[in-house]
């Protein structure tokens, strides 16, 4: 049972008094038709993946209309190891997600901890008139489409975001948001992402670590980046 830790009729109280909003999700890694079919060459990691998501918590941290996304410490289990290396790419999470407005500043840890891609957030939801309870709460559906360019094909992958209007907080897991309400649920390809708990605390950073000394760049640099360092691996 999703676990709410206070009173939301006190929250903009809470705001004002600049305390942070802390949300913990878990993740799970979603079966898609292109990774289970018989002889898929990512069969084996993509295995491994789904049962190693389940040792991962998230915290998103809001306060003065920013927030930031990250993986707490992983839960006791012999395969912590190996979480990262698996689940992270299927949970599309590639590093701490820095959020304020529509400005995104993402993680990018394969390039080192200090690497940031800038982007503008420009989601085109579709909110629709369904809904559903998420413990007690009445959520509704919002759909969208993420882009990715491949090597040789641009995939068109589709998003799915139950929200909350009356959690009043315009963000959700994994830098997405901008909508009317904190994102309980979010499904995007093989990554799924739901609110395990809510709660108020005096202090928290919703800035990326060394937040003055990280490397942000743009999508084009990023591309050349990885690039050079595929070349060189």
């Amino acid at each position: 049972m999703l676990k709410f830790l206070f009173l939301f009729l006190i929250c903009s109280v809470c705001v004002a008094q600049n305390n942070c909003i802390k949300v913990v999700y878990n993740a799970e890694v979603i079966d898609i038709a292109e990774l289970t079919k018989a002889n898929n060459p990512v069969e084996s990691l993509f295995k491994a993946a789904k049962e190693n998501a389940s040792a991962l918590r998230f915290d998103l941290s809001i306060i003065s209309g920013c927030s930031l996304f990250k993986a707490r410490n992983m839960l006791s289990t012999s395969a912590n190891g190996d979480v990262i290396t698996t689940s992270m790419p299927f949970l599309d999470y590639s590093g701490e997600v820095y959020r304020c407005d529509k400005e995104v500043l993402r993680q990018i840890l394969i390039l080192g901890s200090k690497t940031y891609l800038k982007k503008i957030d420009a989601q085109d939801w579709n909110i629709t008139a369904e809904t559903k309870l998420i413990d007690t709460y009445v959520c509704y559906k919002a759909t969208s489409i993420r882009v990715v360019q491949g090597i040789d094909k641009v995939f068109h992958q589709p998003i799915t975001a139950w929200f909350c209007p009356n959690l009043p907080f315009s963000f959700g897991p994994n830098g997405y948001g901008g909508l009317p309400g904190l994102i309980l649920e979010l499904q995007v390809h093989t990554s799924f992402y739901k609110a395990m708990s809510i709660e108020t605390i005096e202090n928290c950073e919703v800035k990326p670590r060394n937040f003055e000394t990280i490397k942000v760049v743009t999508e084009t640099e990023l591309n050349q980046m990885l690039d050079k360092f595929m070349e060189e691996e």
